[in-house]
This record gives C-alpha cells, sequence and structure tokens, in this order.
C-alpha cells in the first residue's frame, strides 16, 4: 500500500487543472494518509502512504497537512510579500517579520528579538542561562549535568 511521489504529483497536477484556481481538497489529500500499514494491518497512529516517507502523527489534521506539503500545497499567503505557508500559525508568525517591531528583548545583553523562540535561543546559547527563578533576573546558569 503506498503511493509514489512522482505518481502523487502527477495526480495532484490533474487535479489543479480540472480545479484551477483552487487549493487541492482536504478529502482528497485523506486518500494518501490512514492507519493502515504496507500489509493492511491497523495501526494507532496516521500514516503518510507515499512511499519512502516515515511520517506517523496522532492527529489525523496533522497528516494531512504533511500530505499535502508533498505537492506543495500551501494554503496560507504573506499578506506583505509572496511567501506561503502550510500552517496558519507559521504564517502569522512570518507576517510579524514585517512590522519591525521588536518586543522581545534580553535582559543579559539588551538584544531585541522579533519573537520571544528567538529570545529564548539567544539567552540559551549565548548566555547559557535557561529561564528560572534563582539568579539574577528571570534567568539561571544552566545546570551542569554528567
Amino acid at each position: 500500500m503506498g503511493v509514489a511521489l512522482a505518481e502523487l504529483t502527477i495526480r495532484a497536477q490533474r487535479y489543479r487543472a480540472r480545479h484551477p484556481g483552487q487549493g487541492i481538497d482536504r478529502a482528497w489529500l485523506l486518500r494518501f494518509a490512514g492507519k493502515l500499514t504496507d500489509r493492511g494491518e491497523l495501526l494507532d497512529d496516521y500514516r503518510c502512504y507515499i512511499m519512502g516517507c516515515g511520517q506517523r502523527n496522532k492527529r489525523r489534521d496533522h497528516i494531512v497537512i504533511h500530505v499535502g506539503a508533498h505537492v506543495d500545497q500551501r494554503r496560507f499567503s504573506c499578506s506583505e510579500c509572496s511567501q506561503r505557508f502550510l500552517r496558519k500559525n507559521e504564517c502569522k508568525r512570518h507576517e510579524a517579520t514585517h512590522t519591525g517591531a521588536r518586543p522581545h528583548h534580553c535582559e543579559e545583553c539588551g538584544r531585541t528579538y522579533v519573537r520571544k523562540d528567538l529570545l529564548k535561543r539567544h539567552v540559551k546559547r549565548i548566555h547559557g542561562l535557561e529561564k528560572g527563578t534563582r539568579g539574577a533576573g528571570p534567568y539561571r546558569k544552566k545546570a551542569r549535568t554528567g
């Protein structure tokens, strides 16, 4: 059970030719994901039926988005530029980069960031600190292990 990526691409091109100007339908994408193994045995997780792809997920909607990625199904587009995204939250996160606002700042060195996750990565990598309750400010030295 499975379909080659090249075959999926051809099927997606046919679908788009029959439905110009529309995204690929969710029901169509669901045909390429499910809870069966190659031998037809039932799985606990959903899996991608594209040959060579081992992607699995407990949530059906996540695996459908994944299958859409195989055929470049990016439904969400940035309102400022032409970049397109698989998920709405990815698009919104990207759109925030266009505002110029940098609301997240490092209390150690003052650098500012567009997103909180980028500040957290900076603090961990550059200062070797993690969010906590001890030490100066809201950060503390990471405990050494080993």
